[in-house]
């Protein structure tokens, strides 16, 4: 479920999250998990390859971010590496990995 957006006199309002980001730590850790290589590191592209495939209705936007890598940048399991114009990269997190 994607969060609602709202028009106050034409103009569009920040659409609220319908979750918080908290809740999503579980189906991101799995994902993260199951598509580390063998430095530890996910593609984020992988991450969301493999959302797709097992939860077609993840968007990070209902968690309250625009993008799934602020999404794992705002929880505190995961260390990311935004790309900068590379192709960006997730790991497990030194905390609260559990």
């Amino acid at each position: 479920m994607l969060p609602s957006a709202t028009l106050r006199d034409g103009e569009l309002l920040q659409a609220q999250p319908s979750a918080r980001p908290a809740l999503a730590a579980p189906i991101l850790k799995k994902a993260v998990a199951l598509t580390t290589n063998h430095q530890g590191w996910s593609l984020l592209e992988d991450v969301q390859d493999e959302l797709e495939s097992a939860h077609g209705t993840f968007d990070a936007r209902t968690y309250g971010h625009r993008r799934l890598v602020d999404l794992l940048a705002h929880l505190g399991p995961f260390q990311v590496e935004d790309g900068h114009g590379e192709r960006a990269r997730v790991r497990r997190g030194l905390r609260g990995w559990l």
